[in-house]
């Protein structure tokens, strides 16, 4: 018999919303949350059908190789991590993947919470900034400002997931309640469903552990940082625990200019609860609630004369307006989840979940310089946008073995109901300041409210299988098939009072995604793979755009079929050091056919090809030395666009990450962080010799923390030590503006355990 380490009661995930807003579409979420409250009351019933499966076990039972999985001993340590090696998880969280990392065949990278600690990250944006691979992108008037995130050169803002399911709302995410994030490389539609060209990213939420423990920390630094935090998870009986997260942060902007107040203030709550029912049945929920309020900062103008962003004696000024931009975002989350062991062989889980997000702004983006007259508008973008979101995921895993060849079987369902709605502003108007003096205050005007919103409604229904067969102690084969139908009604209000006077997209359609992987392990510490994977992106997948040029929907796309997307990956990963660090080398290729954003007499005609080579460690070289890293050297290539072929927009095809921590005494580490980003083009479709482009930045954080006694430890954390003014991610135009990367910092935190 195989024994896991407990499958059933590996964390979950719960939240709760804040209000609950009427839908003219009720009807379809009615059915949908009356599905998964099925599902979820099934699940609890289960104890019963469990208790008489396991009672007609017989000798007959598959006896397979015993596998114990250890668990960590230090209180609030990482579940999926090696107790050993913290930067260095073992297993991802994912439910929809049941194999150790190193036998995983395909590329990810899994930052996990220590190593975000270190690194003195706070929003999910700082982590990922130091991701090889993946850029930033920018908010412009066709998608919304949020965490817009750019892997392997393909967008991924609507490829965003917490615990497996996906999180529709374009906003600004924290890190106070997150154990790892997961970040998947290349096409991912087998697991994730739509979208995921170039892969995607997976929040793991903290849940609640075996042990009682109390966390706090506090916080104070440079440009009036001030943040607090509480991690306190208490164990109230044998069969239940509960776990609480908090944070408040207030803080300026790192590098804006001293006379205004560029601000990210943030504060925010989570929840969950491990109930174990009975023997085989465990129940978990948690709730989750965060509220940003920013000065949103859209950056400096291009200087087309230059080809290089607008700076005055190498300041890079400020071009909002305080009297009239802000910008608010919020999240509340809810889910429960139902964890069976049916027999020792057979599992089940199944997650509901209900979400709603807010993302609410007005800013000023420097556009349209005029260099002779000294002057650049402030030209405001606006947004006022809700997402309503309902999913539903079901998975039965069974371990059985047919002659001397043991699979593991992921068989489930899942469903998902989006209800996207923006009605956004009206009256902040432009104004024109000095470019060198750019005036703060020079707007006067009323920001008023629009009633009749942009709407995208969407629904999905997929069915997925997958195998993974150890055939001996050498050779492993995976593969995997989901079904997606996706329907979605993209709609515009142009007057009158009906919520639907305009359709301007209307799409149904289905495809098929797959992935088959074969892994060979020459020693046990080591692995070679080769993999081939698809995804699929339909029409207006990304609901905070109503433009085809930026994902959204309209009546020109909506019957062209799903882009195809098709990876090729091999690679190698390595257990190294008393299998303490891994290693692991790919290469890859992805192509992206049928661009929905080029159409020609109705067919999308865009394609896009990236090949690189992708790099990364983690874990411990030596008890005392702590390392993360990674590179990826890429060529990405536009073969067809109305602009012609050129270079892929918004990629560096050049990036490499190190941080390293030292353990110079059992009291006292320090440690460093060195990140590299190559050249990025900006462009519509495809870039070129003359496309405005950024130069490449090398950026230096320090570390160092002391343990005053066993309960109490002082970090202090140096971000971008020489203060190196570099760039983002640049506005898509010919003219652009662009985004300006944080300065330097220092924050020093005292953590107490208690």
């Amino acid at each position: 018999m195989i024994e896991k380490k407990n499958p059933a009661r590996v964390p979950g995930s719960l939240r709760s919303p804040v209000r609950l807003t009427g839908r003219p579409e009720q009807s379809y979420r009615s059915k949908l949350m009356t599905a998964c409250c099925v599902a979820a009351a099934a699940g609890i019933a289960m104890p019963a059908f469990a208790e008489e499966s396991n009672a007609k076990k017989d000798e007959s039972a598959i006896d397979l190789p015993t596998l114990v999985i250890e668990s960590t001993t230090e209180p609030g340590a990482n579940p999926y991590a090696d107790p050993a090696a913290p930067y260095k998880v073992d297993r991802s969280a994912n439910k929809k993947i049941e194999q150790d990392i190193q036998d995983f065949s395909k590329e990810i990278t899994i930052i996990p919470k220590e190593a975000i600690t270190d690194a003195g990250a706070t929003s999910v944006k700082d982590v990922i900034r130091m991701q090889p691979g993946i850029t930033i992108g920018t908010g412009e008037g066709g998608n919304a400002l949020g965490d817009r995130f750019i892997i392997r050169g393909f967008e991924a803002r609507g490829d965003v997931l917490v615990d497996g399911l996906r999180d529709p709302g374009v906003v600004s995410r924290e890190t106070f309640a997150v154990e790892q994030i997961e970040i998947s490389k290349g096409p991912d539609s087998t697991f994730a469903g739509r979208g995921t060209t170039g892969g995607a990213i997976n929040m793991i939420t903290k849940m609640p552990q075996g042990e009682t423990f109390s966390k706090a920390t506090v916080g104070f630094g440079t440009d009036d940082y001030k943040r607090v935090t509480i991690d306190t998870n208490q164990v109230v009986s044998d069969t239940l625990a509960v776990r609480v997260n908090g944070m408040w942060h207030e803080s300026n902007v790192p590098g804006r200019s001293d006379d205004v107040d560029v601000h990210d203030d943030r504060w925010g709550g989570a929840v969950a609860f491990e109930w174990q029912a009975s023997d085989t049945v465990t129940i978990i929920g948690d709730y989750y609630h965060l509220e940003t309020d920013a000065m949103p900062d859209f950056g400096v103008p291009w200087n087309a004369s230059t080809k290089s962003p607008y700076t005055v004696g190498g300041e890079a000024k400020f071009y909002g307006q305080l009297t009239r931009d802000f910008w608010e975002t919020s999240q509340d989350i809810a889910t429960l989840q139902a964890q069976v062991e049916l027999n020792p062989n057979l599992r089940w889980n199944t997650q509901v979940r209900y979400g709603y997000a807010t993302n609410h702004y007005v800013v000023g983006a420097p556009e349209g310089p005029n260099l002779g007259a000294g002057t650049v508008n402030s030209s405001a973008k606006q947004r006022r946008q809700n997402w309503d979101y309902v999913g539903g995921l079901s998975t039965l895993t069974y371990d059985f073995a047919t002659g001397s060849i043991e699979h593991t079987v992921i068989g489930g369902i899942e469903a998902t109901y989006e209800d996207s709605r923006n009605p956004g502003y009206r009256g902040q108007s432009n104004v024109t300041v000095d470019i060198n003096n750019p005036n703060n205050y020079a707007w006067n005007g009323t920001i008023l409210k629009n009633n009749q919103p942009t709407a995208s409604l969407i629904e999905t229904q997929a069915v997925f299988v997958s195998d993974t067969m150890k055939l001996d102690e050498q050779w492993q084969v995976f593969g995997g098939l989901r079904f997606d139908r996706y329907k979605q009604l993209q709609t515009s209000s142009v007057g009158g009072g009906s919520p639907y006077p305009e359709t301007s997209g209307d799409t149904d359609t289905n495809f098929f995604n797959w992935h088959a992987g074969v892994t060979f392990k020459p020693l046990p510490n080591g692995s070679i793979y080769t993999s081939v994977a698809s995804a699929s992106n339909p029409p207006g997948a990304l609901t905070d755009s109503t433009s085809a040029a930026y994902g959204g929907n309209t009546t020109a796309i909506e019957s062209i079929d799903a882009e195809r997307i098709i990876s090729y990956e091999l690679g190698t990963k390595w257990e190294l050091f008393n299998e303490h660090l891994l290693l692991s080398t790919s290469i890859f290729e992805i192509t992206r056919k049928g661009g929905l954003d080029v159409v020609v007499a109705g067919e999308g005609q865009g394609e896009r090809r990236v090949r690189g080579i992708e790099v990364q460690a983690a874990g411990n070289v030596t008890p005392e030395l702590s390392l993360m890293a990674g590179g990826s050297l890429f060529d990405a290539e536009v073969i067809a666009s109305p602009s012609g072929p050129g270079k892929m927009v918004n990629t560096a095809e050049k990036s490499a990450f190190i941080q390293a921590k030292y353990a110079v005494t059992e009291e006292w580490s320090v440690g460093s962080a060195v990140i590299y980003q190559g050249e990025v083009y900006g462009g519509t479709y495809s870039a070129h010799d003359a496309s405005p482009k950024l130069s490449d930045w090398v950026r230096v954080d320090l570390m160092s923390d002391y343990a005053v006694t066993p309960d109490v430890t002082l970090r202090l954390n140096v971000l971008n030590v020489f203060d190196e003014l570099y760039y983002d991610s640049l506005y898509r135009s010919g003219t652009p503006f662009v985004f300006v990367a944080p300065g330097r910092s220092a924050t020093l935190t005292l953590e107490y355990t208690f």
